[in-house]
């Protein structure tokens, strides 16, 4: 029984580490974009809790950049 408990821990500490890997990958691919002056770029994987808030605030980022650059230009 205690065995199970172990295991199911874990399974959701790895589960969360590559979970979070992803989304560091995810993100760093959409702001080297930015970087390279692609503003299209948006983070498309589905996260919850606080990467989800991450996600939305890298995204607000590329609309408000390519906004302001619309203005410019």
């Amino acid at each position: 029984m205690v065995a199970s408990g172990f295991a199911a821990l874990g399974y959701q500490i790895v589960w969360t580490q590559q979970a979070s890997l992803w989304l560091g990958h995810e993100a760093a691919a959409v702001l080297a974009s930015f970087a390279a002056r692609d503003l299209r770029a948006r983070m498309t994987e589905d996260y919850a809790g606080d990467h989800a808030q991450l996600k939305d605030v890298v995204n607000r980022t590329g609309t408000s950049l390519d906004a302001a650059v619309a203005q410019v230009i």
